[in-house]
């Protein structure tokens, strides 16, 4: 299985989570192709143990404000996320373990062909508002390319 994760990491006091998120996949994804696009706006090196042939990084917009910075990731994506199996879009601090892709592998067997394969990492505003990642936007630019196309 062919896996991308996608991880955005703002400021380099996240440093040591993404090392560590990183470390985790590499170590607990065995058996799979992994795969890392790093959406980051401090300088980052990737654990020796991570082949830098399978990292992306994908260079900080520097109009994108802090609340809009991880929507670098989701551009990458969009056009990138058919030559993955499973796609997991997260933050620095968050690892999706091992057990759920296993789990979600012998579920999704009736999957619909339009949906992707995997997590989109989304958040709310301290108001409860509008998404700081908005899925939505995500999807409605997948239907927008793929009606074009």
């Amino acid at each position: 299985m062919k896996i991308i994760v996608s991880i955005t990491s703002y400021g380099s006091e996240h440093a040591k989570f993404l090392t560590q998120t990183l470390q985790n996949y590499a170590a607990a994804f065995t058996g799979c192709e992994m795969f890392y696009a790093l959406s980051v706006n401090y300088p980052f090196a990737a654990p020796a143990s991570i082949s830098s042939a399978c990292i992306e990084f994908i260079p900080p917009n520097p109009a994108l404000v802090r609340r809009d910075f991880t929507w670098n990731n989701k551009s990458y994506l969009q056009t990138h996320f058919r030559d993955f199996d499973f796609v997991i879009d997260t933050d620095d601090d968050i690892l999706v373990p091992r057990a759920a892709l296993d789990y979600y592998v012998t579920s999704s067997a009736n999957m619909d062909a339009t949906q992707i394969p995997g997590w989109l990492c989304a958040e709310t505003d301290p108001k409860g508002g509008d998404h700081l990642i908005s899925m939505n936007r995500f999807q409605l630019s997948l239907n927008t390319s793929s009606a074009a196309g």
